[in-house]
């Protein structure tokens, strides 16, 4: 089990800045009269180990396809090594064959998750962990201004870190 490594992506939404409090008189609910814009959305691919995050890679919008055979083909191949089991969730853009065969190749072994289950995933904890970070106030500025290189500092944390209570 020390040579599992699990990979997934996650996204992060950032508002036009709007407050996260509003305040009213006393009885009177308190109503928001800002609109909500999606200002930027980015996305974040990773891959952890027992021994934490292995690799990461960032980009604004949305993970397609082919973008995360690049992470696979450029990251991902150059963190593990053979005899390695790499596990992934079961949603469509992880699935692709010319992939399967290149990491099969490597002596990579390839193992998928049932759907619908995010709980069997240790690095699900790792985004939340992240996500938490990049709301604190240390953060919270520099998410809105560039979500990136806020979930770059945040997952700082998580490299080098034992994560065998998650397995």
């Amino acid at each position: 089990t020390d040579r599992i490594y699990f990979g997934d992506e996650v996204h992060i939404d950032t508002t036009n800045g709007a407050s996260l409090y509003a305040y009213s008189f006393v009885g009177i609910p308190a109503v928001r009269r800002d609109v909500w814009v999606r200002r930027r959305r980015a996305s974040i691919v990773g891959v952890c180990g027992k021994g934490g995050m292995v690799c990461h890679a960032g980009k604004y919008g949305s993970i397609k396809g082919v973008e995360w055979n690049y992470f696979v083909y450029f990251t991902v191949i150059g963190c593990l090594s053979s005899g390695d089991v790499y596990v992934n969730d079961n949603a469509s853009v992880h699935k692709d064959e010319i992939i399967a065969t290149i990491l099969a190749l490597l002596g990579i072994i390839m193992w998928w998750l049932p759907p619908y289950s995010p709980h069997l995933n240790p690095i699900e904890v790792i985004w939340a962990g992240m996500k938490g970070k990049m709301r604190s106030l240390r953060l919270r500025a520099l998410t809105r201004r560039d979500p990136i290189a806020s979930a770059n500092l945040a997952l700082d944390d998580f490299y080098d870190k034992d994560l065998t209570g998650l397995y």
